[in-house]
């Protein structure tokens, strides 16, 4: 009754916590995920309109959470002493400031950018959330550094930039590009976010990572992967349709095409990005024939509820990777017949972006190109167990996994084909976090 109330609402359901029982009363307290203001009180009067419920207050725990903010800037080394003042901060830096000046490859070994990743973002479209500026994309750059520094102990340092002219954010990047061992670019909308990845891979010599683009990418074929093995049918012959030709869509249908997929579908309202989309290879089309043809459906337009039951065919998969609310509910597209069913919090870049930016940096590569992000969805796909088409994003093996996988990618292009392919990683393998000039090492 209220699981039905709340996804009547719009909302949906997380883990629930039975607190008090007896004969006469039940008290349990509902984590449920709204995609708004409006959408938060639809559901709190479903609520409170049913009979048998009461309730007793409500609280936005991510609030409280996030109070003060995520993250901070500490020392790696103690500094109490005079001589760790001299040390640390004048004359020491001083001289090794001037070795750097004369190599500039040492600033690899005696300063901390081998490890410092940037983050950048305009907020333009973060978390399916259209507009919304710089600073309220904050909080999801912080979670994204302690994610990162959590399983590859790279250091993610926020970036908020208040423009959206791709030649600005370009100039910008370039400029500030010495501080940091990589760049990570998301919430840009498209089609600017193409321009700036484009020019910024031309100009720079570190790995520039497009989450929105090539995060979803990496998902998504890595679930393919999965299901593909599973059913044991041939990817080239897999036919899958594109719902949202954005920067999730487009990287997608690039990467399934450099994998061997040949029938990619999809629609956008957008002329445009339909444009775009056939120069990968892509027929555009209706989302009705999408619906009917393919038998894998991704979706990625940031319109809830985009998808309707009816559409759904029996034995069809549908990725819906909308954050915060789908674009058809799983439990709906489960009830009109869909054989297996994911949303944006089981298909998520975070699976994908620490190892495979991990693996990029121990390898010493300046590029993210197809045969890395191949490696890092084989990587993921290969750690998918039992009924779930994806392992967690919290496993910190499957972020180890990619890391390696990566990294020997860029390996064997730089020893050339002949040499052939050195040894997988074994399923199970153990994390070790000791650092090593910055490397992981096991």
């Amino acid at each position: 009754m209220v699981t039905a109330a709340v996804s009547g609402a719009g909302g949906i359901v997380g883990e629930v916590h039975r607190l008090h029982e007896n004969p006469r009363r039940r008290m349990v307290e509902l984590n449920i995920i709204a995609a708004s203001e409006e959408q938060w009180a639809a559901i709190i009067q479903a609520l409170t309109d049913l009979d048998q419920v009461r309730i007793e207050g409500e609280t936005n725990p991510a609030l409280e959470a996030h109070r003060g903010g995520l993250i901070d800037v500490q020392p790696t080394v103690p500094f109490r002493s005079e001589k760790d003042f001299t040390t640390f901060y004048t004359s020491g830096a001083a001289s090794v400031a001037q070795a750097i000046a004369h190599a500039s490859h040492l600033a690899q070994s005696y300063t901390a950018i081998p490890r410092l990743v940037a983050l950048v973002t305009n907020g333009e479209a973060v978390l399916s959330l259209r507009g919304i500026g710089p600073q309220a994309a904050m909080p999801l750059l912080e979670g994204k550094a302690i994610l990162l520094n959590t399983v590859t102990m790279l250091s993610g340092v926020p970036i908020l930039l208040e423009t959206s002219d791709p030649t600005e954010i370009v100039r910008t990047l370039v400029h500030i590009a010495p501080t940091f061992a990589a760049i990570c670019v998301e919430g840009i909308a498209a089609p600017a976010c193409f321009v700036v990845e484009e020019a910024l891979v031309s100009q720079l010599r570190q790995p520039v990572w497009h989450d929105d683009q090539h995060g979803a990418a990496v998902v998504v074929l890595a679930a393919v992967l999965t299901l593909t093995r599973r059913s044991r049918h041939a990817l080239k012959r897999l036919r899958v349709g594109l719902v949202g030709l954005g920067a999730a869509g487009i990287g997608i249908a690039r990467l399934l095409r450099a994998a061997g997929v040949r029938h990619v579908l999809g629609m956008d309202p957008r002329e445009d990005a339909c444009l775009h989309f056939a120069l990968f290879g892509g027929h555009a089309t209706t989302l009705e024939e999408v619906m009917q043809e393919a038998e894998v459906v991704v979706a990625t337009t940031g319109d809830p509820s985009s998808i309707r039951p009816e559409l759904v065919r029996r034995g069809q998969t549908l990725l819906a990777l909308s954050h915060l609310t789908p674009e058809i509910a799983p439990d709906a597209a489960r009830a009109a017949g869909a054989q297996y069913v994911a949303d944006g919090r089981m298909l998520t870049s975070a699976l994908v972006f620490p190892g495979l930016l991990r693996g990029a940096l121990d390898a010493g590569s300046t590029q993210i190109t197809d045969a890395m992000k191949l490696a890092a969805a084989e990587a993921i796909a290969h750690q998918s167990e039992g009924p779930l088409l994806m392992p967690s994003a919290l496993d910190p093996v499957l972020h180890l996994r990619v890391a390696h996988a990566v990294r020997d990618s860029v390996q064997r292009e730089q020893r050339g084909p002949a040499e052939g392919r050195p040894p997988s990683l074994p399923k199970k393998a153990a994390l070790c976090h000791t650092m090593t000039n910055g490397s992981l090492r096991c």
